[in-house]
């Protein structure tokens, strides 16, 4: 059955998918963003008082760029995976929120005949 209500159930399939890319799309960036800065803000406070020699600066270069790609790589795993389970829980949310409609498979049959009808002419 193609009417109204199956144009209706794939429109509302095709937004929930859609609803869960943005949200772990949107939490990916924001994770990596937000571990990001505070990595950086807490390699700043251990390491800002250590002088550095410039003969080993290329070991301080390598150990900022690995707590930076690190940082990068877990706000990102986070991030992706918050943002899909709290796009999920919105979707869950909005379902329990919204009344209960009745679909067609819910509906009463009718007949020509009513029940009473048809139970006392077996009888």
């Amino acid at each position: 059955m193609i009417g109204g209500y199956g144009i209706n159930r794939i429109t509302g399939i095709f937004l929930k998918i859609g609803l869960v890319l943005l949200g772990t799309f949107g939490g990916m960036i924001s994770g990596a963003v937000f571990v990001y800065f505070l990595s950086s803000v807490i390699y700043q406070m251990v390491y800002s008082g250590a002088p550095i020699n410039p003969m080993q600066a290329s070991e301080a270069c390598a150990r900022g760029m690995a707590v930076g790609y690190l940082s990068i790589l877990v706000g990102t795993l986070l991030g992706t995976v918050l943002g899909c389970v709290g796009a999920l829980n919105y979707i869950a949310m909005r379902r329990r929120l919204r009344p209960a409609r009745r679909d067609r498979a819910d509906r009463p049959i009718r007949c020509a005949l009513s029940t009473e009808r048809a139970v006392s002419s077996f009888s």
